[in-house]
């Protein structure tokens, strides 16, 4: 079976799909199987259409031998869409218990976003720190793939969708009005807070073991089979202190991927917490 990538002709059938498809996985971990082809061929199409290049051989081999094009091509596929407060019962469990819980006296509390994507979900919980914990001290990590968003999370510029769930006070104490009703977040969110490009497969060569409080890993296992999202957990429970928390998205749960966490009811969320390792 073939097919043609839109946007330069090149025509790309199933052996070159699966060639395709192993490079991205070997790369992120990421699998896309054969049903989401035709989403992936038209990306790859304006990604080699950007490139210029007209052979899918060329492009393979662009990709191989040029990381930029590799993470461009991961701006392409994957979907950054979030905004502030998205599941806001898992950042009120969050604000109003689990932080509670983890600070300790002398320490900074350490979060990590895993796949932050644009920066909402980290603005968020820093949103959160200022308005009910002042003073903490902060140490929040943003990681993800895409250049592209992690750009955009520094930058820190939103517009009236990605701030719809933001209360008027808040957004008028944090945020600086720009032209074209956006916003842009101000000095006091951003304090203890970073963005990184780091893949999720290799945290623990850039990040301490037992040295976080919690990890959101909010939809980004989605795109990961079962061998990968077994890896990952093994990984984020390694990276996270005993009494850390793993909180992931409301359709998300470790059911057949680890019995390593005890899970814990909170009104409208359920998340998982690292009893002692194992």
């Amino acid at each position: 079976m073939q097919t043609e990538a839109s946007g330069r002709g090149a025509v790309i059938g199933s052996d070159e799909y699966r060639e395709l498809q192993d490079l991205i996985y070997e790369t992120s971990g990421m699998y896309f199987s054969w049903s989401r082809h035709q989403y992936i061929l038209q990306k790859v199409g304006l990604h080699m259409s950007e490139m210029g290049v007209d052979d899918f051989a060329g492009y393979m081999d662009a990709l191989r031998h040029h990381p930029a094009h590799m993470t461009e091509l991961f701006n392409q596929i994957t979907i950054n869409e979030t905004f502030f407060y998205r599941d806001k019962p898992q950042i009120d469990a969050f604000s109003r218990h689990l932080v509670p819980q983890v600070i300790r006296s002398g320490s900074p509390l350490r979060v990590l976003s895993a796949g932050c994507s644009s920066g909402e979900e980290l603005y968020t919980l820093s949103m959160e720190m200022q308005l009910h914990h002042p003073g903490l001290q902060l140490d929040f990590l943003g990681v993800d793939l895409s250049a592209r968003v992690l750009g955009m999370a520094r930058e820190g510029i939103y517009g009236p969708y990605a701030l719809r769930q933001v209360p008027e006070t808040a957004r008028s104490r944090f945020f600086a009005p720009l032209e074209g009703e956006r916003w842009q977040v101000g000095p006091t969110l951003r304090q203890g807070v970073r963005f990184e490009s780091m893949n999720i497969l290799q945290l623990e060569d850039h990040v301490q073991a037992d040295s976080l409080d919690v990890v959101f890993c909010r939809y980004v296992m989605i795109y990961f089979d079962q061998r990968v999202k077994e890896k990952v957990v093994a990984s984020l429970f390694r990276l996270l202190r005993t009494g850390g928390y793993l909180i992931l998205g409301n359709a998300e749960s470790l059911f057949g991927v680890s019995d390593a966490f005890r899970l814990y009811h909170y009104p409208g969320a359920l998340i998982y917490r690292k009893e002692g390792d194992v």
